[in-house]
């Protein structure tokens, strides 16, 4: 065998499903278009918008998903649209809902509990929308479609493209959708995997308890009576101050989570548009910057994080975007680890570490397994036959120097001298059918800051 092996990176998506779908709940199945996710799981519910978000941004992208009913114990989010006044002009309500553009028609002289009504009958023609709805006079009264914590983080806004404004004498006063709580136990999709490989499993539920139940699942997954490794994706919506204090409260080089701001796109489609466009980074080591996260919607301008702001978060483990142009870029992937023992650690910062160790392994697994299936194992000096597949601590020392080669022409390392004196190939004391190897790579870094001093005459 020669040359590195290919790498699948088959991807899972959890979220929860409307009783409409076709698929119950803790079933994986795999997605191959943007709108399977529609049938399979609810028109409007939480995973039929992730699956979009995911093909839309990753087409060719391996892709599953797997989904769970809401808590009956949880409470939907729910939000209102007040109307007031009277429209002095013809025009529209130009609303995005739920990262959903909607407009609603407004004649001249339509009076606000009108005007609420074609609010809301606008909302009923799209089926896909993230939330029903329900008009009293001039009040438009929302509902997340799922009981659950995260409904919390939808959103509508108003006039939010350039150009766009509300008709002349008409007012709106919108509050943020709240009081959603309860959301499913990510423990049941979990259990639903087997022992099948992902190489991320994307999450929209970001509370603490979820969260931790992810990390440690894939803790497991990376440990060596597995070593099926993959990463947790996930975005949280919040303020600067809030999403400080969440990074600040993990700790986990298995978690990766996206400070969207007040995106109006919903966070569990910007952490799938997240896994489609990393997935799509065939090198492990090659910087996850910018890139473009098609389909993410960014922040109105008074909302976004500036570039202090972001450099903050990405020392409090989470990863962030910077805007250009009305469209949102990866700025840089890192992962929530940020201590060991209570002392700042950069080990796992960023998420090509654990990706590169993670493809290190593979290779080098996909190495023996393919070269010596069914090798003897002797000590050094042996003297064996010819054709007797046999490997020693010696030739195993070897092979694995010629795979740093090979990983060293792929931009995956560098300091060859460093990793041939460190590096230790050996026979296992207690068992003699075991040989035990240190592998000491220095990982290649990333270009993340080009400095430059000018100086000039006049």
């Amino acid at each position: 065998m020669q040359g590195t092996p290919a790498l699948r990176k088959p991807i899972l998506l959890v979220g929860t499903r409307r009783s409409t779908g076709t698929v119950a709940q803790q079933i994986v199945t795999p997605i191959t278009g943007p709108s399977d996710g529609a049938g399979y799981f609810g028109h409007g519910s939480q995973l039929a918008h992730m699956c979009e978000g995911f093909k839309n941004a990753n087409p060719s992208g391996e892709l599953y998903a797997v989904a769970l009913d809401e808590d009956a114990a949880g409470v939907a989010a729910t939000n209102t649209i007040t109307v007031t006044g009277t429209a002095t002009e013809a025009g529209s309500i130009p609303l995005i809902a739920g990262g959903r553009r909607i407009n609603a028609p407004v004649a001249k002289g339509d009076v606000q509990n009108t005007i609420a009504a074609s609010i809301k009958a606008a909302f009923d023609t799209d089926v896909d929308l993230p939330f029903s709805s329900s008009v009293a006079l001039n009040v438009v009264t929302n509902a997340a479609r799922h009981k659950g914590a995260s409904g919390n983080s939808l959103s509508i806004v108003h006039s939010y493209y350039a150009g766009q404004k509300l008709p002349a004498g008409v007012t709106l006063a919108i509050t943020a959708f709240s009081g959603g709580t309860t959301d499913p136990d990510v423990t049941d999709a979990l259990a639903a995997l087997g022992g099948e490989y992902y190489y991320s499993i994307v999450t929209p539920y970001t509370d603490d308890g979820n969260m931790d139940i992810l990390e440690a699942e894939l803790e497991t997954r990376y440990g060596p009576m597995v070593a099926k490794p993959g990463q947790g994706l996930a975005a949280l919506r919040d303020t600067y101050a809030a999403s400080q204090t969440y990074g600040n409260g993990r700790n986990s080089p298995f978690s990766n989570v996206l400070a969207t701001s007040l995106s109006p796109t919903p966070p569990w489609v910007c952490a799938a548009i997240l896994a489609g466009v990393e997935a799509a980074e065939n090198d492990p080591a090659r910087p996850r910057q910018n890139v473009k996260l098609p389909g993410m919607l960014p922040p109105l301008v008074g909302d976004r994080f500036d570039s202090l702001q972001r450099n903050l978060l990405l020392l409090d483990g989470m990863s962030t975007y910077y805007v250009e142009t009305g469209e949102c870029f990866l700025e840089r992937l890192v992962c929530t680890y940020q201590t060991k023992n209570g002392i700042a650690d950069p080990s796992y910062h960023d998420i090509e570490t654990m990706r590169t160790l993670a493809y290190l392994r593979h290779s080098l697994k996909a190495r023996f397994q393919l070269k010596y299936p069914q090798a003897k194992l002797a000590n050094d000096g042996t003297t064996f036959g010819a054709g007797q597949v046999v490997v020693t601590p010696k030739l195993a020392r070897g092979e694995i120097l010629a795979l740093f080669d090979e990983w060293e022409r792929d931009g995956l390392v560098e300091n060859k001298a460093q990793f041939k004196a460190q590096l230790i190939v050996e026979r296992n004391a207690n068992n003699p059918n075991q040989l035990d190897i240190f592998l000491p790579p220095d990982l290649i870094n990333q270009l993340r800051v080009t400095a430059a001093r000018m100086g000039f005459k006049l």
